[in-house]
């Protein structure tokens, strides 16, 4: 039970890190693309 719960967090934890960096990288076009607009 305990061992299922850590490797439960651990997923989560590195799917949520690994949405923050995509989110991070979009955002990251995203004002790169309005800058060479501007």
């Amino acid at each position: 039970m305990t061992w299922r719960n850590e490797t439960t967090h651990c997923l989560y934890d590195h799917v949520s890190s690994n949405i923050t960096l995509i989110y991070l990288q979009k955002t990251t076009l995203f004002i790169t693309r309005k800058t060479q607009y501007l």
